[in-house]
């Protein structure tokens, strides 16, 4: 079991050390991160995050634990004070973010706080690093209909507050030099041991012969959780100052989650008609803020950076 450190010898230790820095490394998709920079990557890792639940997540020599509350500010200028020899060095994932539109709408201040005010101390506290990458979202795009992709120059209508947050966030990385990757609605099976996802969900719930309703009139670009860290972790190892500084990391396919019901039933030799079609028209009780019905992402940026044919959804 790794624990939490208060202080980073190592990094004060060795002049010159290459080291991802993982921010709110404790979900799923920062599990993901984790995994793929074990993967592809030497180098030392330091997560943070601003609970305990890390303590399911990946252990390893190289993953050194942190706790770390970004609207604790002395808590950040601490890290960076620990990590100043390494600054110029440091590989940068900023995952911490307040993301459940919802909550967004019902804690506007604090929203604001967590999603604006501390990304933009710590990037002011971190400035002098090169590669810092930003996940944002496909909801600062607003609606685009079942046939639009959206691109990178493409203008930006976001429909809710989440999404008008995140665009402004954009706007603070864009300005400090950085980069940021819009991602599109991921899915996955979690790697932690405390918490499941919807897709661990649907699972269950198939293997107990129980219907899932999914609707099948929203769709997306989605894609995997474990693509999407693969390629994150990919731009990061091979990420020069002239990249362009806003890509969108995307599925080459127009899915609903109806779609992705089913293949998952497929994939595991459930049927089929356990997932049930429904609409966002008739039922939009799920939703108490107002989200896009179609948000498709063109990755052809992405794709020709990468060498890469097609971006599809995996499902395990």
């Amino acid at each position: 079991m790794v624990d939490i450190v208060e202080s980073i010898s190592i990094f004060r230790i060795k002049a010159v050390c290459k080291v991802y820095l993982i921010i709110g490394a404790n979900g799923f998709i920062g599990a993901y991160m984790i995994k793929k920079i074990l993967t592809y990557s030497n180098e030392m890792i330091l997560a943070t995050a601003n609970s305990n639940n890390h303590l399911s997540l990946i252990c390893d020599k190289r993953v050194q634990w942190r706790h770390l509350d970004v609207s604790d500010f002395a808590g950040v200028d601490l890290l960076s004070e620990d990590t100043a020899i390494t600054h110029e060095s440091l590989k940068i994932i900023y995952l911490a973010a307040y993301h459940h539109p919802d909550q967004v709408e019902k804690n506007l201040q604090f929203a604001w706080h967590i999603n604006i005010t501390c990304l933009s101390y710590f990037i002011n506290k971190f400035y002098d690093t090169r590669c810092f990458f930003y996940p944002s979202t496909e909801m600062v795009y607003g609606d685009g209909g079942e046939n639009k992709k959206f691109n990178e120059e493409s203008s930006l209508n976001p429909l809710n507050l989440y999404g008008k947050h995140k665009k402004i966030a954009e706007e603070i990385v864009y300005g400090a030099g950085k980069n940021v990757l819009r991602f599109p609605v991921l899915m996955g099976p979690s790697l932690l041991m405390h918490k499941k996802h919807f897709y661990d969900c649907i699972i269950e719930d198939l293997s107990q012969g129980k219907r899932v309703e999914m609707f099948s009139d929203m769709y997306k670009s989605m894609l995997d959780f474990d693509t999407v860290a693969k390629i994150t972790i990919t731009l990061m190892e091979s990420y020069t100052e002239d990249m362009a500084k806003c890509l969108n990391v995307s599925g080459d396919e127009s899915l609903s989650k109806y779609d992705v019901g089913v293949r998952i039933a497929q994939k595991h030799g459930y049927p089929t008609n356990l997932i049930r079609p429904i609409s966002l028209s008739d039922d939009n009780a799920i939703f108490a803020v107002k989200r896009p019905r179609s948000v498709l992402l063109d990755n052809a940026k992405v794709k020709k950076l990468l060498h890469l044919e097609e971006i599809r959804m995996k499902f395990e």
